[in-house]
Order: structure tokens, then sequence, then C-alpha cells
């Protein structure tokens, strides 16, 4: 039955099993409460800090990594199909940016050159309609959109680009939702409460604005967790981003371009 099923929709539904598996792991991550807080003195002053206190499971990188390669790997089976079958042994879905398509320009460095090259073998077989789908989801220059945001499809190759050299860098960086509670010399009363939890996101090692002198602090919440793809600007939050980057995939990217396929699904 499979052999009926194109390879690049395998791909993606092989994607959403390692998915749904990372969020059971995560699940479990996130009812262990592994976090703290590290109480101490700096000098005269006093601190209370938000630690982790112990990190995801190791096979949840490995299988952030699978999800990361079948999805990458998916869109290069998408793109082959996009091309005659002479062209399918030398093609990828490219992911470059805007203007990549045009003419070198002076002063340009190897890298840039490299990237024209490949757009040019990828798309001159393709057919026109599906090269201009293609122009319009590049990402920007700039790798950000309007908003500043990361591009979904530069996150997707930075990350399987790293992936093929060492393992992707999965931390907790904070909770969300954060509650704490904490008692004063003297007395027996709780102050602040977990069930009003509205100081939002607290970042791993950041202070907790308690009063001074509180004893005994304890805090809640949601713990977050992100992979780095290059430095802090690149942390992306996960699995937030695996559920975009799916529905990215399927919706701006097979949806517009399936009338351009060379085969149809069922002879992929």
């Amino acid at each position: 039955m499979s052999d009926l099923v194109p390879s690049y929709v395998l791909k993606i539904d092989r994607a959403v099993e390692h998915l749904k598996e990372f969020k059971r792991i995560y699940a479990e991550y996130v009812k262990s409460e592994p976090y703290t807080v590290v109480s101490g003195r700096e000098g005269k002053k006093e601190f209370h800090r938000l630690q982790f206190s112990s990190q995801i499971e190791p096979r949840a990188k490995m299988i952030a990594a699978d999800f990361i390669y079948n999805v990458r790997s998916g869109l290069d089976h998408f793109a082959a199909a996009l091309n005659p079958r002479k062209m399918r042994g030398s093609v990828m879905f490219p992911i470059f940016s805007e203007g990549v398509w045009g003419e070198v320009q002076t002063g340009e460095n190897k890298e840039q050159t490299k990237a024209r090259e490949r757009w040019k073998t990828s798309t001159r077989e393709m057919q026109p309609g599906a090269v201009a789908i293609l122009k319009e989801i590049q990402p920007p220059e700039s790798a950000r959109d309007d908003a500043g945001n990361l591009h979904l499809l530069v996150i997707l190759n930075r990350l399987s680009n790293k992936d093929r050299h060492t393992e992707l860098p999965l931390m907790p960086v904070g909770l969300a939702e954060f509650g704490a509670m904490w008692q004063l010399p003297g007395s027996d009363q709780w102050y602040g409460g977990f069930e009003r939890r509205t100081w939002g996101m607290v970042n791993d090692n950041a202070e907790i604005g308690v009063p001074d002198g509180a004893l005994n602090v304890k805090v809640t919440g949601t713990p977050k967790l992100a992979i780095r793809a290059s430095g802090p600007d690149w942390e992306v939050e996960v699995p937030a981003y695996f559920d975009n980057l799916i529905n990215y995939v399927r919706n701006y990217v097979f949806t517009p371009l399936f009338p351009f396929l060379f085969v149809s699904p069922a002879k992929k």
C-alpha cells in the first residue's frame, strides 16, 4: 500500500510520528517539575534564582534530529517530483534567499554564487508556475520576516546542517506561566501564590523578584525548551516550532505546488 503513497508524504508523516513521540517525552519532563530555587548571598545582596535541576532525557535530542531530517528530506523528495525524472538525482528543495535567481553581482562571495547555481539546477526543468511559487516562499535576505521572526525554512536549514555534524543543542530556557510562593521570617503565612501565575516567562538562572528575607521560596510553571541553531538569537522553542513547520510545509509548500508535479502522487 505504501508504494501508492508518494515518498515526500511518507517522509512528512514519519516526521509527525517523531513529533508525537517528542511531545510525549516533553509532557513527562513537564510533569517531573525539573526546577528548583537556589538561594544565597553575593556580598551583602541576597538572591533567589530559578535553576533547572534536570535536563530532558537524551533521547529527545535524537527524536528532534529525526524530525528535522525527515522534513528536510521530504522537501527534497518533493522537489524531485516537481522535476522530470532525468533531473531527480541532482535537485534539492531550494532554501536560499530572495533574489537567488538573479544574475551574479559584482563582489559576490563564493557561497552566494554557489547558491545561484543550485537554484538553477533545481528549478530550470520545473514548470514556470512552480518556480514562481518557490520564489515567493524564499526567505528574505535578513532571514527574518517583517515582524522580526526567523523564517521557518531558514531555521530548518540551520538545524539540518547542524545535525550533520553534532547533536542538536536542546535545553530548558525558562518557565512560562510562572508562579512563586514564599514565607517571611517569624511567620507561618505563605505569600504569593501558584494559582495566580501572573509573572509570565522567567528565564533559567534569572533572579526571582521576592522580598528581602524571603524564606522557603517555591516556584511552579511550564518548562520551555529551545534548540539553539547558532547564537542566542537563533533559539527556537520546541515543540511549537515543529508544529508550525509541519503546518507550513503542508499548507504553503505542498498544497500550492501539487498542480505542478511531473507525476501523479499514485505513481511517485
